[in-house]
C-alpha cells in the first residue's frame, strides 16, 4: 500500500500541497484530475523522491520512504513517467526495454548477484529479459522500430515507449504524468489497452486531462484543487458530484458517451479546469 500522511509542500513560500492524506491499495487504478497548478505533478515529484517536502510522511508497503532518494524508492518497486519523455537516447527501442526488464529481474533475484544489472553477462543469455522486452514491444506495436533510436520516433511513440519501460520494470506502483498528452484517438486507445493489461497486483496513478481516457480505465478518481484533494470516489459518483461538475467539468460532458470511439473530439480539462472539446474555441 502507498500511504500519504499529512503531506505539505511549500516552494518559494507558496503552499503547493496542503496537509494531504490518502491511501492507494494494491491493484487500484486511480486517475488524478484537476486544473493546472492544482499540485498534481508536485505530488508525483514528492512521492517519487524527486523533491523534498516540509512535513508529513510517505509509506510504501509500510516502509517509510519520506527521506529516501529517487533511486532508492525505485528499487522498492515504484516507477514513474514525466510530462516529457525520459529515455536512453543512445540505445535502441528494444535495448531501452531490455534495460527496464533487467531492473525487473534485479528485484526478482535480489539475493543473486548474477542476476539483474549484470553488465558482464551477454544479453543473448538473458532469456527472461529478452522475452519480457519482446512482449512489451508487441504490446506497444513497435516491432518494426525495435532497432531505431528514440530520437527517430514520433512524439507519440516516445511516450508509449516510456510507458512500456515503466511496465517492463514490473514495478508494483506506477505513476504516469499525462501519458496521452498530444495523442489522438487511436493512440489513446493503445495506452488504455496497455494500462488495462496490467495485472491485478499493480497499482496505478495517472494524471490526465483526457476525460474519455479517465472514464475508460480508472476505478477511482481523485480531484485536486489548490494543493488539496476535494473529491475521491468511483468514476460514476465523481461524474455526478455537483462540486466537481461546478468546479471543473462541463455538465455536458456527463451527458455524452465517454467510451473511446473513432471520433476526433476528446473531452479534456482546460487550463482553468473547465471541460472542453478539442477544436472548441
Amino acid at each position: 500500500m502507498l500511504s500519504i500522511q499529512n503531506l505539505s509542500l511549500q516552494i518559494g513560500g507558496r503552499a503547493i500541497l496542503k496537509n494531504l492524506n490518502f491511501e492507494l491499495s494494491p491493484g487500484q487504478k486511480l486517475a488524478l484530475i484537476g486544473p493546472n497548478g492544482a499540485g498534481k505533478s508536485s505530488l508525483f515529484n514528492v512521492i517519487s523522491g524527486k523533491i523534498p517536502f516540509q512535513s508529513g510522511r510517505i509509506y510504501l508497503n509500510q516502509i517509510d520512504i519520506s527521506e529516501q532518494s529517487a533511486h532508492q524508492i525505485s528499487r522498492l518497486g515504484l516507477s514513474r513517467s514525466f510530462q516529457t519523455s525520459q529515455l536512453f537516447p543512445r540505445l535502441s527501442v528494444f535495448d531501452n526495454l531490455c534495460c527496464a526488464s533487467m531492473w525487473r529481474t534485479r528485484r526478482t533475484h535480489a539475493t543473486n548477484p548474477g542476476k539483474g544489472y549484470a553488465f558482464w553477462r551477454r544479453l543473448s543469455g538473458r532469456k527472461e529479459v529478452i522475452e519480457n522486452a519482446e512482449h512489451i514491444l508487441d504490446l506497444l506495436k513497435l516491432h518494426e522500430k525495435r532497432q531505431v533510436y528514440p530520437v527517430h520516433l514520433t512524439y507519440v511513440e516516445q511516450r508509449c515507449l516510456e510507458i512500456g519501460m515503466c511496465i517492463a520494470s514490473d514495478a508494483q506502483y506506477i505513476l504516469l504524468d499525462e501519458p496521452t498528452a498530444g495523442m489522438g484517438q487511436h493512440e489513446t486507445r493503445l495506452v488504455v489497452n496497455l494500462l488495462n493489461w496490467l495485472g491485478p497486483d499493480k497499482s496505478l496513478v495517472v494524471i490526465e486531462h483526457d476525460m474519455q481516457m479517465v472514464f475508460n480505465f480508472a476505478d477511482q478518481i481523485a480531484v485536486m484543487d489548490q494543493g488539496q484533494i476535494i473529491a475521491w470516489d468511483t468514476p460514476e459518483r465523481v461524474r455526478k458530484d455537483p462540486r466537481v461538475q461546478s468546479a471543473f467539468l462541463s455538465p455536458d460532458l456527463f451527458l455524452k458517451d465517454t467510451e473511446l470511439s473513432p471520433i476526433s473530439s476528446h473531452a479534456k480539462l482546460s487550463r482553468n479546469g473547465a471541460a472542453r472539446l478539442e477544436g472548441d474555441e
